[in-house]
């Protein structure tokens, strides 16, 4: 159920959880745990109080892809992807969140947890509208690459959405950590963890080939599919461009003293940069 294979000295993980493999997991928390074939079954769909925090694996720049499926629905449940766990007491998470007092019942968001000297912090960090029904299984997948994390989840047996739909800068620092779920609620299931590498594409003198200069549009989508795929040129690119931006905005503001000004189209996608 289990393997690992070095390839170009990058690990490739795969669990589809056919058997018990938790005990090759570091793994934390209060539940209850059984296995059926190809799911791992978390919490007793009785009891709110099941928390729990798996985790493997030293990972640098890849994506992580779990399948779960929420089965019942408590007052605080969540589930999803785990990413960047140096200690089991601090991470980042992309979850599916579907309990009945959360504040947004039903959405894709960003959660980070932070161990101060003992002091634990979680902090919601962004949403994303994403309707669950239960019994209905869903893919999440979690890019992490250099200091970007990327998220997005479809339902198991569609077409998987083409762009992210939440990034965020990852603020804590680590250049790798571990991967694996996060369960807190009632009941669910996982399905598998699959771990890929994420390999940056080899940096060279230019962002855009000289045949790609001429149309404005194309040149921003050739530069946001170069940034989310680690081009560090890309990135630099974008960071310059957002400076001089600001600065052309700045002086509109000023002189003209205008209120609001709105960014749209492709350069508001690369907002987090």
């Amino acid at each position: 159920a289990v393997k690992d294979t070095l390839k170009k000295g990058l690990d490739v993980f795969t669990d589809n959880f056919e058997t018990n493999t938790v005990a090759q997991y570091s793994k934390k928390g209060d539940i209850n745990i059984r296995w059926e074939k190809n799911r791992l079954i978390l919490g007793d769909g009785q009891h709110d109080k099941n928390d729990l925090v798996i985790f493997r694996g030293n990972y640098r720049n890849y994506e992580v892809t779990g399948m779960v499926k929420p089965v019942s629905a408590g007052i605080y449940d969540s589930i999803g992807v785990l990413a960047k766990v140096q200690d089991g007491e601090n991470w980042y998470c992309g979850l599916i969140t579907y309990g009945k007092m959360l504040k947004e019942k039903h959405s894709l968001a960003f959660m980070r947890c932070i161990n101060n000297s003992g002091k634990k912090k979680l902090l919601w960090l962004a949403f994303y509208p994403f309707t669950v029904e239960l019994g209905k299984e869903y893919m999440i997948k979690m890019r992490v690459s250099r200091k970007y994390l990327h998220l997005k989840s479809w339902e198991k047996d569609t077409p998987e959405v083409e762009d992210w739909q939440l990034s965020i800068v990852d603020d804590s620092g680590w250049e790798s950590g571990g991967v694996g779920f996060r369960h807190f609620g009632l009941g669910a299931e996982v399905h598998s963890l699959i771990v890929n590498p994420v390999v940056p594409r080899q940096i060279t003198k230019s962002v855009l080939s000289p045949a790609q200069a001429d149309d404005t549009e194309q040149q921003l989508k050739i530069i946001i599919e170069k940034v989310q795929h680690g081009d560090l040129v890309a990135i630099k690119a974008v960071i310059r461009i957002g400076k001089w931006l600001g600065v052309g905005l700045a002086n509109i503001i000023n002189i003209v003293g205008v209120r609001t000004i709105i960014l749209g189209g492709y350069v508001a996608e690369l907002w987090d940069i």
